[in-house]
């Protein structure tokens, strides 16, 4: 029976109009930095326990001294049932008078903590006192859900209150702006009101990867840059010429007068410059096969942190890495609505929160597009993939990440190796590449 009762107050609710602070929702205010929207309000009522006690012991009075005449009964049934009455006018009145609006930013690192500002205002000069409010964020199961102790209590509220919510950001990806609830029951706790407040316009708050720092150990392994010495001069800083010669050719505007070579220019009667093999850094690219093996969601995160600390490292030495996906952007475009920003590592940054792996099963048109890669000569390939061996034949660089089903000190199998390559399985690996 109880069952039942709570079943049937759960689907009593109401719709009500959009928030008194603007009637369209395209005239409210937005910015990088934090999020502010037009709310969808609905109210809701559900039962204590000790209600359905409190009105069955009042039925029980009323039943006997109906029976026996007793005026003492009956005025303790009706004090039960004006506290029945009372416990229903109050928290409805209270949660009616109120409205609530949001801040928060928009855009945060894993592991960072979101400051949600909210702001609750009474609407009407009523005394509104113990009020609960609770917050779901982006509907993630590892929340707390309302009515455990997760809530901010209000136990006076004036004409207008402002209270921080703080929330960990612990999951990569685009998330909706948490959901508010404002609840009461008071005075005597019997019945519980919750008026819920939804974001009209479902602003996304977008969680980046975290950037560790890397040694950069890794550089050493790569094969060095093609390039020549004269060419690096204008178009690569980071390198530099060596001493030894591969040729001569002709000399081109931006060539230091050093570099002729006077008895080639003597014998064929125009200015030959020589050539000199390049050394120094390498440049590089990250490859990330999204239709790879990979066995769980930890196994992936860590080669998306990968990813995001070898971009970051790659940017701060100026080389100024691709970041290179399978199945393409274009191809990847109409899934994960990737965002139109100016190219560079906040492009990459805003592509790296929001991929994720690609099934054969869900994504087959996707899963089978042929691997094509438009590759520089001038640049190295790192891959980062789950396999022991590299996916893409031109990947001069292997960061193998092991999932949590295998462990990292295990040996790969003969015949499966690659020379350059690294095994990571946690952070702290990362920060040795």
């Amino acid at each position: 029976m109880l069952k039942l009762l709570n079943k049937f107050w759960k689907k009593f609710q109401f719709q009500s109009e959009k928030s008194q602070d603007s009637a369209n929702p395209e005239n409210s205010s937005s910015s990088q930095a934090t999020v502010s929207r037009v709310f969808q309000t609905s109210l809701s009522c559900y039962l204590e326990t000790r209600f359905l006690i409190v009105f069955g012991l009042a039925f029980v009075l009323y039943f006997i001294a109906g029976n026996i005449g007793s005026g003492w009964l009956y005025l303790i049934c009706a004090g039960l049932l004006g506290a029945i009455l009372m416990a229903f006018l109050i928290p409805l009145t209270q949660v009616l008078a109120c409205d609530v609006d949001q801040h928060m930013q928009t855009k945060a690192i894993i592991g960072e903590v979101l400051d949600l500002n909210i702001s609750v205002r009474k609407r009407i000069a009523l005394p509104v006192d113990w009020l609960r409010l609770v917050s779901i964020f982006s509907g993630d199961k590892r929340h707390k859900t309302p009515g455990q102790d997760a809530a901010i209590v209000v136990p006076s509220l004036e004409k207008k209150g402002s209270f921080t919510w703080k929330l960990q950001a612990d999951k990569r990806g685009m998330h909706k702006a948490p959901t508010i609830w404002l609840e009461s029951s008071f005075p005597l706790g019997l019945v519980w009101f919750r008026k819920k407040f939804i974001p009209l316009t479902k602003p996304q708050i977008t969680i980046y990867p975290r950037v560790v720092p890397i040694q950069g150990f890794f550089l050493y392994k790569l094969p060095p840059s093609t390039m020549s010495a004269s060419a690096i001069a204008i178009t690569n800083v980071m390198s530099r010429q060596s001493t030894q010669t591969v040729g001569v050719r002709e000399y081109r505007r931006g060539d230091s007068p050093r570099f002729i070579h006077w008895a080639s220019s003597a014998r064929t009667g125009r200015l030959l410059v020589r050539e000199f093999e390049a050394e120094g850094l390498p440049a590089f690219d990250i490859f990330l096969n999204l239709c790879g093996s990979w066995a769980s969601e930890n196994q992936f995160e860590l080669a998306i942190c990968a990813a995001a600390s070898l971009l970051s490292l790659g940017h701060s030495m100026g080389i100024g890495p691709r970041l290179i996906l399978h199945p393409d952007l274009d191809a990847l475009n109409e899934k994960f609505e990737l965002p139109g920003v100016t190219p560079g590592i906040e492009e990459q940054m805003e592509i790296l929160a929001r991929i994720f792996p690609i099934s054969a099963k869900d994504d087959s048109h996707l899963f089978n597009t042929p691997l094509f890669l438009q590759l520089s000569r001038q640049k190295a390939l790192v891959e980062i993939s789950a396999n022991e061996m590299p996916s893409c034949p031109q990947a001069s660089y292997l960061v193998e990440v092991r999932s949590e089903l295998r462990d990292a000190s295990q040996s790969t199998q003969p015949g499966q190796d690659f020379p350059a390559k690294s095994i990571i399985a946690c952070e702290d690996d990362i920060r040795q590449l």
